[in-house]
């Protein structure tokens, strides 16, 4: 019924299947993450496997080094004192993360981004008027005059 030849070939289909799943399940698991990751408002924790992109440079654009120092999450963006920049835009930039108005002058520092302003000197155009003062007087904080 089954020759020689036969039960030869069998078996070698058979061991190129098994070595073909076995390089499927090493690849597979190569370079692999584990992330925990919420859900709803209930705060349930639960993990997830990802394959890991570039381990040096993280989502948020910071360093792995640079997202320890700061206490940041490395894969969520957070804007932790809500002025519409994310924390590690903050930190490029030498604003506070944890303060939405870094110079004191009013203006949060998104707000200042947006317009131009800096957000680490509280009068950007050195004119003695803080620049939240000249934008709701409705004078241009980037130099003299209105806008």
């Amino acid at each position: 019924m089954f020759n020689r030849k036969k039960i030869i070939i069998l078996v070698a289909v058979i061991l190129v299947i098994v070595v073909a799943i076995f390089v499927y399940v090493v690849l597979k698991t190569k370079n692999v993450v584990k992330i925990p990751v919420e859900s709803g408002k209930i705060n349930v924790v639960t993990t997830t496997t990802v394959k890991a992109i570039r381990p040096v440079q993280i989502i948020n654009g910071l360093t792995a080094e640079e997202n320890k120092k700061y206490g940041l999450d490395g894969y969520k963006d957070f804007d932790t004192d809500h002025d519409g920049l994310a924390d590690s835009i903050e930190i490029k930039l030498g604003t506070d993360p944890k303060n939405a108005d870094t110079d004191g002058d009013g203006l949060a520092d998104g707000k200042e981004v947006i317009l131009g302003t800096n957000p680490l000197k509280a009068d950007t155009d050195g004119d003695g008027y803080t620049d939240s003062v000249e934008v709701k007087s409705g004078y241009n904080p980037l130099g003299p005059g209105k806008k």
